[in-house]
């Protein structure tokens, strides 16, 4: 200031014609001086300071400092109201550079600066009102500056007052445009703007006839702020004219091609409408729609406005199709299903067309009545083949079009047509195997499809030969739980067809079977061990199911499941044990005994029939016999069985392993050392003879040879007499006429344990032993009963008495068999012959019953569904009943006639055996 005037003069007109550098304002260029000028001088030195504080307020770091320190906008604020002209245009252009900052903002409304500028937008319609209306626009992004902008100082009606004028500028109008679009932008504002109809009424009549397209443009977007307010919606789709001036906009022809985004305006405002409304009302606002959709692609070289107008108004139907009524509409629009089809069929994934239109295919696909069109009429399923095999698809793309098919396989009768579109199966597979695009929601949908599929019976072998268990592998290794327990339930449906059975004994579906029985959850296991079942059903099939280790995972559910799970294990176990080549390894490799003893006190009926079936069925192994008794301790178990058990069914075939126990000579002399054996199998005789019945003639028959094989081996016979019940017993058994052919088994049982010296002793006491045998050998019997009785006899010293009577009975044997008289014969009897045990053959005899294989029904699964299936066949059995009948031999594929003609034809082998 001490310089002289001209030089002060020329410093301020350098800083008004430079841009200053915020580095080189310091202590000694310290701009607070021009905020002085513009207060303190007039004219030209004002003029020039004002340029020089604009000039310094378009830099950011500027800013600041002069709206704080220097209080450079109340200054500014002095020259808007005294001067005109050009200062005036400076001061409102400086103040619109400060109002850019968030931190000033307050200042203008603390200053009473917006007043000010209200006055000066109300008048002037030149360059200072189009600086105002910009800083208008910054200040409206505060929501309270804007609220009060609205209710203290009325810009709304400004507005419609400038708009109304003729003259105004295009700047002006742009200008004025973005200030609305900020007004509308602000949450708190939207619904006191709405209220005002002249003001809505004139941004729609400015976004179709303004001045320049950018302003039309801004005012379209200003409507669009508005309508993304959810209260606001239901409103103005209500109100008609709205809709007609947004459907004049779309379909002005004024409007070039290269000019589109107020058409792409326009149609991202009723985006945002049709999320919840009907449009049928609205058939002008349809037609209009789709012919933008249809036009577009007539349009060359495509750009990107273009684009998107094509994008909001399929967007559009997209909102829309979610209603029931416009379903119906859109499906039966040929010419929009075409367009549609076009649509989904798009080559370029970059647009949001292709997405939409999928999306209006998924919603349609749902509409029952549609299904059967689609497939047939518009192809959707080759459409579906179409896309998924295109190089380049988006992401939503896939899930669409895979909620799609999984809509039309949906409660359709027509799914059969899913197998016959060519590489339908093979292009689900690339989606699994090589598709970047794939999701969780894809990869659910299609496993969904699948499977309603598959309910359909005549649909699951032909699935399996499309190819459908690799996918179903991939499946389960990428899906959740819930993605693989449906996969699971598949396998089992698809598993209840025996053609389709060989094709899952594959290492890569019996590994998720095994991983789904161990680490799923209780359907999955359920559904797992269901699977099992079926798979074992084929003899051809059971080692290789062993071979691929599916014990570990049935050993593991049976020693942690409780449910019914454990006895579809007890099922397959006692299937897989039915082959000879599984018993050792499942006995020896596979430890599959004391997983099996462990659950034996605390099984349900079922599965304890089933657990000693598969007792039974290893013992028919020579090299698990001496394992089952000696390591596994198995017979303390079985006494148990016979002793206590009421269920007939596991007594049945715990009486057939001790048979076939009793026939390994090792194992044989193990069985009489544990008296407890031969106590429990004498006392179970005692309690079948008593009552004469078709099922205890077939118990008794194989206890009694379970005796007979016991009493071969010479160091058992002693210890067996000595049994207090076994006398009784074998008295018991010659005296059962009407038993079968117990009685010459208890023949044989009682010659065996005659050839012991000290035993021969004993018996030869028993009177009353001699008197059946007497009545045997005279009796009106089988021609064998009396041979075996009369040898008998021999061995024993007949007393006085009955001398007589023996000699009767040999004298009618020889008359009888016609032979002539051997020296010596007369005295045979009554002394007592001595027999040479070396001279007979003695063999030990097996049960040979088939084995009671228990599997699941194999009939339709129509009736399955994800709420109302609750189990399987099986698992709804009772389980209270342990009586054999008619219908429970068929369940277990036992013929009860052929048991009887296997047991007689042990019996026989036995008798000629001994004989």
């Amino acid at each position: 200031k001490k310089k002289k005037k001209n030089e002060y003069f020329f410093v301020i007109k350098m800083f008004s014609v430079l841009n200053i550098d915020p580095a080189t304002i310091n202590e000694s260029s310290d701009p607070k001086w021009l905020v002085d000028v513009i207060v303190q001088d007039k004219g030209q030195w004002r003029l020039h300071a004002c340029a020089a504080i604009h000039n310094l307020a378009i830099l950011e770091h500027n800013k600041m400092k002069l709206a704080h320190e220097y209080r450079a906008i109340p200054a500014l604020l002095e020259v808007i109201k005294t001067d005109k002209d050009r200062s005036r245009e400076l001061a409102t252009g400086a103040l619109w550079a400060l109002s850019t900052l968030k931190q000033n903002r307050h200042i203008f409304m603390e200053e009473r600066v917006v007043q000010t500028m209200i006055t000066i937008v109300s008048n002037d319609l030149g360059k200072s009102a189009e600086n105002c209306w910009e800083a208008f626009r910054y200040l409206a992004a505060e929501d309270n500056i804007a609220s009060r902008l609205i209710n203290e100082f009325n810009i709304v009606d400004v507005i419609c007052q400038i708009l109304q004028k003729e003259n105004i500028s295009n700047i002006l109008f742009e200008s004025i445009s973005r200030a609305t679009w900020a007004l509308t932008a602000c949450t708190q504002t939207k619904k006191q703007l709405f209220g005002k109809q002249n003001f809505v009424r004139k941004i729609l009549d400015c976004s179709k006839s303004g001045p320049t397209i950018k302003g039309q443009e801004l005012f379209c977007a200003s409507f669009q702020n508005l309508s993304l307010d959810d209260n606001l919606k239901l409103q103005m789709f209500q109100t008609t004219d709205y809709i007609q001036k947004l459907t004049q906009t779309i379909t002005s022809t004024e409007i070039l091609p290269e000019n589109s985004t107020l058409k792409n305006c326009a149609c991202a405002i009723l985006q945002s409408l049709s999320n919840e409304y009907k449009f049928m009302n609205y058939s002008n606002l349809f037609e209009a729609l789709l012919f933008l959709i249809k036009t577009q692609n007539a349009v060359k070289p495509i750009n990107i406005e273009i684009l998107k107008c094509e994008e909001r108004s399929i967007s559009f139907f997209f909102g829309l199709s979610s209603i029931q009524e416009n379903k119906i509409y859109l499906v039966n629009n040929d010419d929009f299903m075409q367009n549609l089809l076009r649509l989904c069929k798009a080559e370029s994934p970059k647009t949001l067309s292709q997405s939409y239109a999928w999306g209006i295919l998924c919603e349609l696909s749902s509409l029952e009545t549609s299904k059967n069109d689609l497939i047939t009429r518009y192809r959707a399923l080759d459409l579906y083949v179409e896309v998924v095999n295109a190089r380049k698809k988006g992401k939503s793309v896939v899930d669409y079009a895979s909620s799609t098919i999984f809509n039309l396989s949906q409660n359709n009768p027509e799914n059969h047509k899913f197998l016959e579109i060519a590489q339908f199966f093979e292009s689900i597979y690339l989606v699994f195997k090589t598709g970047a695009e794939k999701s969780e929601k894809t990869i659910h949908m299609i496993i969904s499809m699948i499977y309603n599929l598959a309910l359909i019976k005549d649909n699951q072998i032909p699935l399996v030969e499309h190819g459908v268990l690799p996918i179903l592998v991939m499946g389960y290794k990428m899906g959740d739980d819930k993605i693989k327990s449906k996969i699971t339930s598949i396998l089992w449906v698809l598993s209840s067809e025996p053609d389709n059975c060989p094709e899952m004994v594959e290492k890569n579906v019996v590994n998720i079977i095994s991983l789904a029985m161990t680490k799923g959850d209780a359907k999955s296991r359920r559904y797992g061990t269901g699977i099992l079942q079926h798979l074992a059903r084929s003899e051809e099939r059971r080692g290789k199911l062993v071979d691929l280790g599916v014990l570990n995972a049935v050993i593991e559910v049976v020693k942690t499941d409780k449910t019914e799970s454990r006895e579809n294990c007890c099922i397959i176990i006692c299937a897989l044990a039915f082959e000879s080549s599984n018993r050792v390894a499942m006995v020896q490799i596979y430890e599959i005994i004391p997983p099996l003893l462990s659950i034996l006190y605390v099984c349900n009926p079922q599965e304890l029939t089933l657990i000693c079936a598969t007792f039974w069925e290893l013992s028919f192994a020579k090299h698990v016999k001496y394992e089952m008794i000696v390591d596994l301790d198995i017979l303390t178990y079985l006494v148990n069985i016979l002793k206590i058990s009421t269920n007939i069914k596991a007594i049945e075939y715990t009486i057939l392993t001790i048979q076939n126990l009793s026939v390994f000579e090792d194992t044989r002399i193990m069985l009489v050392v544990d008296k407890y054996v031969v106590e429990a199998v004498s006392e179970a005789i005692l309690k079948y003879v008593n009552e004469r019945s078709e099922h205890n003639i077939t118990l008794l028959q194989s206890l009694c040879g379970t005796l007979q094989n016991l009493s071969i081996t010479s160091e058992n016979r002693v210890i067996m007499v000595q049994e207090k019940n076994i006398l009784t017993v074998i008295k018991k058994i010659l005296s059962a006429r009407h038993f079968g052919n117990i009685q010459s088994i208890g023949l044989d049982i009682l010659k065996n344990l005659t050839f012991t010296k000290e035993n021969k002793l004993s018996l030869q006491e028993d009177i009353q032993l001699q008197d059946i045998l007497f009545r045997l050998a005279k009796g009106y019997d089988s021609d064998t009963l009396k041979d075996k009785s009369f040898d008998l006899l021999r061995l024993y010293p007949i007393k006085k008495e009955k001398k007589k009577e023996f000699r009767g009975i040999y004298e009618a044997r020889q008359k009888s068999n016609k032979k002539p008289k051997k020296d010596g014969d007369e005295d045979s009897g009554g002394e007592g012959e001595e027999f040479d045990e070396n001279k007979h053959q003695f063999q030990a005899v097996e049960s040979t019953l088939r084995p009671p294989v228990v599997f699941p029904s194999t009939q339709n699964n129509n009736n399955i569904t994800k709420e109302k299936k609750k189990g399987f066949s099986l698992f709804n059995k009772k389980k209270t009943n342990t009586n054999i009948n008619e219908q429970e031999l068929a369940s277990f594929n036992v013929d009860k006639s052929d048991k009887n003609k296997t047991l007689n034809k042990n019996n026989t082998i036995n008798n000629n055996n001994n004989n």
